[in-house]
């Protein structure tokens, strides 16, 4: 930046006339205070004159230069840029910078279009968010969790040939490869290898947060890639810790007030601890997309939907270590079939939130599951650890059951027994 002092150096425009014609009067006004002097005076001056604004002109010239080299050294640095994250936790602020880190754009199309000036446009066939599960940063490896209409078309059901993501601080899209996916849980799985842009990308993993201990209430970030206009953020709180969808095969989401838009699919929804609780998917459409027209003649405010993390983590860990395929264990239990939720209670947890809790009931019985067992909680062992699970959210069984493999055992406690089951048999989900 220049050391001069702008106030003085700074072009007397102000203190000119508006109108710069000047009139008849003024110039012989002029001409008749213009002092007399000899040509070799104004000669002095002139070249004078002239010599300052070579000096001005080079000097300008110097600074022009001096900024193209400073901003192409900004341009070549940008993926070593990183957040101020030391924001005290808790806040808005901390969980937005938080989760920005953790979230990235997402562009798929059929044909090898993916640069920086069509990512987010148009000419691709899907724009939308996700989330970082894993990242290496020394090999540049990175596996992405994201919806599945964003990388999948619906019509077909098969994955757009070529995907790419855009890290938060990325200015240059990163090929990404489909892992698999599943059209009934809305998750797919990408994945990253050897990319110079994580190596230097001052992106992370996401903190993974417990979906089951969300409260009503508690404030939350959604970030994503809304209306693919890079990421951005809205806030809101949760108004529905556990809503279901569906009759018998329920789809489950957690229902919150943050705003999003087309784009935003596939992206986090962060507490305010900037750990992820839930994959932002949906909204309550209230345009027809045919005739534009209301569909409830009113236009729908804060229903907004995300699917729990625990649900979505495991099934797209699942994905991963089962090939690309989702494999359901069979446990003999599914929430509408032959499990029912007869009582809720309103609970408060240590931290002072209010949620909701249920009994959950066999309604038909099954293995050692017999008619009228109410539901305790749930024991087994998963990467190395000991879980231990309360059964009483309607998500219970299914935020755990996809963390299970085939010849894996289950400690059951029902109310007034215990019980072990193995694992047998399994199913593929679409």
């Amino acid at each position: 930046m220049s050391d001069l002092n702008w106030e003085e150096e700074k072009i007397p425009f102000d203190n000119e006339p508006i109108d710069r014609r000047p009139t008849k009067e003024f110039k012989k006004e002029i001409k008749a205070q213009k002092p007399k002097s000899s040509g070799s005076v104004s000669k002095s001056v002139f070249y004078i004159v002239s010599v300052g604004l070579l000096c001005l002109v080079l000097i300008v010239l110097y600074l022009m230069v001096g900024f193209k080299n400073d901003f192409a050294d900004m341009k070549s640095g940008k993926n070593n840029y990183t957040m101020n994250i030391s924001s005290e936790v808790g806040t808005m602020s901390f969980a937005a910078t938080k989760g920005m880190l953790s979230t990235v754009s997402i562009s798929a199309s059929s044909t090898n279009n993916g640069t920086a000036e069509t990512f987010y446009t148009n000419a691709m066939a899907s724009r939308g968010s996700g989330v970082i599960l894993e990242v290496n940063k020394e090999t540049g490896d990175a596996y992405i969790i994201t919806n599945y209409h964003v990388v999948c078309s619906l019509t077909t059901l098969k994955a757009y040939k070529y995907v790419w993501v855009m890290p938060w601080d990325g200015i240059k899209p990163i090929a990404a490869t489909y892992v698999g996916g599943s059209n009934t849980y809305d998750i797919a799985v990408l994945k990253i290898e050897d990319s110079a842009e994580i190596k230097n990308s001052a992106c992370v993993a996401a903190t993974i947060g417990n979906s089951s201990k969300v409260s009503f209430g508690e404030g939350v970030v959604a970030i994503g890639n809304s209306m693919a206009r890079n990421l951005g953020l809205t806030t809101g709180v949760v108004s529905a810790e556990e809503d279901l969808m569906g009759s018998i095969n329920y789809n489950m989401y957690i229902r919150h007030s943050a705003d999003v838009n087309s784009g935003n699919s596939g992206g986090g929804l962060y507490n305010s601890s900037g750990a992820l609780i839930g994959i932002v998917n949906a909204k309550f459409r209230d345009v027809n997309d045919t005739t534009g027209e209301l569909i409830y003649k009113e236009v729908i405010h804060g229903m907004n939907f995300a699917i729990p993390v625990d649900i979505a983590v495991s099934v797209a860990k699942n994905i991963i270590r089962n090939g690309g395929k989702l494999v359901k264990p069979a446990i003999g239990l599914s929430l509408g079939n032959n499990l029912t939720y007869t009582s809720k209670y309103y609970s408060i947890n240590e931290s002072g939130l209010g949620y909701t809790t249920y009994d959950l009931v066999v309604s038909k019985a099954t293995g050692k599951f017999r008619y009228g067992d109410k539901l305790v909680a749930m024991t087994y062992e998963f990467e190395g650890k000991t879980i231990t699970v309360e059964l009483n959210r309607l998500f219970s069984l299914e935020n755990n059951i996809y963390n299970l493999d085939v010849g894996d055992t289950i400690k059951f406690a029902v109310e007034g027994r215990e019980f072990e089951m193995k694992i047998e048999s399994s199913t593929v989900v679409s």
